[in-house]
């Protein structure tokens, strides 16, 4: 049988407000320099893990009273926002073009970061939700269909 290797388990990595500053440095710089820049990607070039960066942007207050230090996370949070509004143009202008597949594209729109979905979210009206407008849809034809006779 082989030797058996043990791994030694330590504390976790702290980060200091000055490499959490290096990380958006670098993370700002990576979406301006890339055409379809990704939260993986971007993590993979430089060594962190993607639940690391995403707890960096959830954590908006961090450093947000201290003196002369940022609020990290919110510009975390903006970077990434950021990410997704070049993805999803990205997207939307190659589907349009034909350079890449609908399915694809369809896929891609409908993650978490864009969010787009199949069907249309509750409506607000008169502070009552309505969430299928089709019935309505269906009369307003019919008014319309009526009137033009």
């Amino acid at each position: 049988m082989g030797a058996t290797k043990t791994i030694t388990i330590g504390r976790p990595i702290q980060y200091t407000y000055e490499t959490k500053l290096s990380y958006l440095r670098k993370l700002v710089k990576y979406i301006d320099g890339n055409e379809y820049p990704t939260v993986p990607d971007f993590c993979r070039l430089h060594g962190l893990s993607k639940q690391r960066l995403y707890e960096w942007a959830k954590n908006e207050n961090e450093n947000a009273d201290t003196k002369d230090q940022y609020p990290l996370g919110e510009y975390f949070r903006d970077a990434i926002n950021r990410m997704n509004s070049i993805q999803e143009h990205f997207i939307e202008k190659n589907a349009i073009l034909g350079n890449i597949s609908p399915a694809f594209a369809i896929f891609k729109l409908k993650q978490p970061g864009i969010g787009w979905r199949d069907s249309p979210e509750n409506v607000l009206i008169n502070s009552n939700v309505v969430g299928d407008i089709s019935h309505i849809e269906e009369k307003l034809k019919g008014l319309i269909l009526d009137d033009n006779g």
